[in-house]
């Protein structure tokens, strides 16, 4: 089954680049009468040549603007994986389009050593910019990027790091989106008991599944919520494994923070039954339908845009966060699966959430 649906997956297409070209022409000044072949002036002469200076900056500094931003990316996870690595190279692709970058990029990098070393290699290269796409990543960036600072980073982290002043931070404020899958687990559950499946247990999907599980007890404080992280965000097998035992404990919707790895999810739910998956990073329902509910969506296209665009502009460093409140963040359809009482009841803890009137561990370390 995993063949036919990464096969589906590989169809994504390839944005094509941006071409400019210009051309001038320079007006031929006609030849001067013999008889007044030396009577130019040197103050013609000079403003000549100060034409001639001016026109030749200006034609420098318009092909130095015109120049296009070169990014190297580095990849946790496969671009077909329907899940979050596709998401980022769908968003490189738009910013390609819209931007005009021209890029590379090495996927599979789910080893934070291996990332580091991929980072620091093409930093070497003289990549202007290097884009680590990972929470995994932010010790191999602070080892990297001093090193080279007239490189510009990118990286996925949380606040609070001391990163050199040519670092972007995308910041990983994305619990808030779990804390609505929650809420919506919450009131979909007719066992009260949820799951929740992650790969590598970092701080940033940790906090997720805390998120997760107070938005399902801010609607429902009788459910009970299931935790399990494979240690592989691409393992389907192990996906698969942790939901069915999940599952056999009772839960009827199940939440994850898997890459290709979900694909076991999704299979162990259609197997079972009445059993709702909550997608990740992309609208997951054409990978499942019937099986994923809704998705949470993580606009990184609208991310990878504003980051890059300040840096074109000049700016080095910053950051940026990506949060539910923010607006990158968000649920895709619910494609009629979901009633319209629960809707009305998710509108309800939305306006609490971005009133700020709700806690969920975004602050906690």
């Amino acid at each position: 089954m995993f063949k036919k649906i990464l096969m589906i997956l590989l169809t994504i297409g390839i944005v094509g680049g941006l071409v400019a070209c210009s051309g001038a022409s320079t007006p031929v000044e006609e030849p001067a009468p013999v008889e007044e072949a030396d009577v130019t002036t040197e103050e013609e002469v000079t403003t000549e040549e100060e034409v001639t200076t001016e026109e030749e900056v200006t034609t420098e500094e318009e092909v130095t603007a015109s120049d296009p931003l070169d990014v190297a990316f580095v990849l946790p996870g496969l671009i077909n994986d329907g899940s979050f690595t596709a998401q980022a190279y769908m968003s490189i692709l738009k910013a390609e389009e819209s931007l005009g970058i021209e890029y590379t990029y090495v996927e599979g990098q789910a080893n934070p050593t291996d990332a580091e070393k991929a980072i620091r290699d093409y930093a070497a290269e003289g990549w202007s910019v290097v884009w680590g796409h990972s929470g995994a990543y932010p010790n191999a960036v602070l080892g990297v990027a001093p090193d080279y600072p007239d490189t510009t980073f990118v990286v996925l982290a949380g606040p609070g790091l001391d990163f050199s002043d040519n670092v972007w931070v995308s910041g990983t404020d994305q619990d808030d989106g779990f804390f609505m899958a929650g809420a919506l687990a919450g009131l979909m559950t007719k066992s009260n008991t949820l799951g929740f499946v992650g790969g590598l247990e970092i701080p940033v999907y940790a906090k997720s599944a805390l998120a997760y599980e107070a938005g399902a007890k801010l609607v429902n404080p009788d459910v009970n919520v299931l935790v399990a992280f494979t240690g592989d965000f691409n393992d389907p097998t192990a996906g698969k494994e942790a939901a069915i035992a999940q599952i056999e404990s009772g839960a009827d919707v199940i939440s994850h923070t898997m890459n290709l790895g979900a694909f076991g999810l999704f299979e162990a739910a259609k197997e079972a039954g009445d059993v709702w998956v909550i997608g990740k990073d992309i609208d997951q329902s054409p990978l499942a339908p019937g099986v994923v509910l809704t998705s949470v969506i993580f606009d990184f296209e609208m991310e990878m845009q504003n980051i890059l665009e300040q840096i074109a502009n000049g700016v080095t460093h910053g950051y940026s966060s990506m949060s539910y409140r923010t607006g990158t963040v968000y649920f895709a359809d619910f494609y009629g699966q979901v009633p319209d009482d629960v809707i009305t009841k998710l509108a309800e803890v939305e306006d609490l959430l971005k009133a700020g009137e709700v806690d969920f561990y975004s602050d906690s370390d």
